[in-house]
């Protein structure tokens, strides 16, 4: 049951900076050139972590190690999301330029 628990808890939390990504609604932000469907689990976790270095705050140096350990986990989940991700991108770069705001 112990192990069972550890499991679930792992496969929960796994590719959580692409789970993010696909989860909150960032519609104000579309257009924005930070907005990336490729890759964007990756891209999360990576601003995270230049964040919590450049302000040297603390608190947010604590989850580092839990960032580098979601890392390659949404590196996997991006991977895998391709096929979903890039027609996105594309769409939202067309509706961008659409709009007349470059992305």
């Amino acid at each position: 049951m112990k192990k069972l628990a550890i499991i679930i808890t792992i496969l929960a939390v796994s590719g959580c900076g692409t789970t993010l990504r696909y989860t909150h609604n960032i519609e104000h932000k579309k257009c924005h050139p930070n907005n990336n469907y490729i890759y964007g689990g990756v891209t999360a976790d990576l601003a995270l972590m230049c964040s919590a270095v450049q302000q040297e705050n603390p608190l947010k140096m604590l989850f580092i190690p839990v960032i580098a350990l979601d890392l390659p986990l949404s590196a996997v989940a991006d991977t895998v999301l391709l096929p979903v991700s890039i027609p996105k991108q594309k769409k939202i770069e067309k509706e961008c330029e659409c709009a007349g705001t470059p992305i």
